[in-house]
């Protein structure tokens, strides 16, 4: 009588099919894990990019006295500002290379957002004030990817 110590050709091959079937799977599932992380903290980036620079927008529009650029009735992708007893007067910022820069004065020029984080496109609308007495203001649309940010800034 013959004994059987070991496992045949066919157990074998069908053994080594179902481990790399499992493995497969696992390896599909951590890469789609891996990618979905990827593109969350991309938009989280992105999120907190455009709150950054909502703020500093809003920073840079407290206090103005005369907006010099945009001129009335046009948009411009550069803002430029001057206000109440500051000595470093203009404050500007306008978009280069998908980067957002300020700069105050004859200072230099300081990009505000993460170079990983581009600019496609910003926006400045001046607003006329509505009638005498009343403050002019300025609308801002800034662009990130396929995320907006629409706010108008009144002058006071």
């Amino acid at each position: 009588m013959r004994k059987n110590n070991g496992f045949t050709l066919i157990e074998t091959i069908v053994y080594i099919a179902l481990l790399s079937l499992l493995l497969g799977g696992v390896l599909t599932v951590s890469y789609d894990l891996i990618e979905s992380s990827s593109k969350q903290s991309q938009s989280i980036a992105v999120d907190e990019e455009l709150n950054f620079l909502s703020r500093k927008i809003d920073w840079i529009l407290i206090g103005v006295s005369n907006i010099n650029t945009p001129s009335t009735s046009l948009a411009s992708s550069t803002l430029s500002v001057r206000k109440y007893n500051s000595s470093q007067n203009p404050l500007t910022l306008h978009l280069q290379d998908g980067l957002l820069v300020f700069s105050r004065g004859n200072m230099k020029p300081v990009p505000l957002n993460d170079e990983l984080v581009k600019i496609d496109s910003i926006s400045f609308s001046y607003i006329p004030p509505v009638m005498s007495g009343s403050p002019a203001g300025v609308l801002v649309v800034l662009q990130i990817g396929n995320r907006f940010i629409t706010t108008t800034y009144y002058v006071r």
